[in-house]
């Protein structure tokens, strides 16, 4: 009984321990999938010339979308005249066009300046300055200009120009002279530099972190461990081991001793009786007998009942 428990009780740890197991993996790896239908991100640039004519503090240009993503200005590339150092550079912006907005400083917002050394005429000179996110149609006037004219010089180039790419669409453009938004005009007048801008595609793909929904670890109801209630170990009772009585072992009575000349032979009564001595001793044995093997199978059984296994 003891070892049928134990291995009943073995079966449902072992059970269980499965559940957890498998409970415990993944739904599924698919669930982590890239979000559909989504653009990734990209950078671009635009450059008009570096092939300088003339020069002066600044020039007026506009700037278009043409492209089906906004884009945002990051920074630029200028062309500043050889030796100038410490020039502070100043970026506006207004919406529209510059076109009749070239002295009403109200209109135009600050994008940000910085102070840099020329590389050198008709030589990139990088300008960290952006910010500006540009819808798709969408138009903005740009004036970069050397707010502290005359520590540098902006080179440009004669005459008007149109410059396009896939995305962005430049309409050049006028020079201006010191100060800022007081100074002269000169019409037919192109900006010599480079626009950097990145491309908003649409969110990034990124991959699911995890399912939002787990199975249970572990089973909230689990089997009894133990059964309740146990047979009893031992029988209350035990029968008796020797019996109490033993049978006489001899007869108490002897047979007639044998008869004289004159006696004649035994009646038929005395004879029945010592018969009847004899089978009654036969039998008392047979029973004691029988008593002894029941009590012997009745020991081994307390015995198996004390001792399992």
């Amino acid at each position: 009984m003891q070892r049928s428990s134990l291995w009943i009780i073995l079966f449902i740890l072992l059970l269980s321990t499965a559940i957890t197991v498998g409970a415990s993996k993944p739904a599924d790896t698919a669930a982590q999938t890239m979000s559909a239908g989504a653009l990734s991100s990209g950078t671009g640039s635009i450059t008009t010339f570096f092939n300088s004519t003339t020069q002066f503090a600044g020039n007026m240009f506009d700037i278009s979308n043409i492209g089906s993503s906004p884009i945002t200005i990051t920074s630029f590339d200028i062309n500043l005249g050889t030796g100038g150092t410490g020039a502070l550079v100043t970026v506006f912006y207004t919406p529209g066009t510059y076109v009749g907005n070239e002295t009403n400083a109200g209109v135009w917002t600050s994008m940000g300046s910085a102070t840099v050394n020329s590389a050198g005429q008709d030589i990139p000179t990088p300008l960290s300055v952006g910010g500006l996110t540009i819808n798709p149609g969408q138009s903005f006037g740009l004036y970069l200009t050397v707010t502290n004219y005359p520590a540098a010089s902006m080179r440009y180039t004669f005459d008007n120009n149109v410059v396009s790419n896939t995305e962005v669409q430049l309409t050049l453009g006028i020079g201006r002279g010191n100060p800022d938004f007081s100074g002269g005009v000169f019409t037919l007048r192109s900006w010599n530099g480079t626009i950097y801008y990145d491309i908003d595609g649409g969110p990034t793909p990124t991959p699911t972190a995890l399912p939002t929904e787990t199975p249970t670890a572990v089973p909230t109801e689990t089997p009894t461990a133990v059964p309740t209630e146990t047979p009893t170990a031992v029988p209350t009772e035990t029968p008796t081991a020797v019996p109490t009585e033993t049978p006489t072992a001899v007869p108490t009575e002897t047979a007639t001793p044998e008869p004289t000349a004159t006696t004649g032979p035994p009646t038929d009564v005395s004879l029945s009786q010592i018969q009847g001595q004899e089978t009654g001793s036969s039998l008392s044995f047979i029973f004691l007998l029988a008593l002894i093997v029941v009590a012997f199978f009745a020991y081994r059984y307390v015995h198996k009942l004390k001792n399992p296994g």
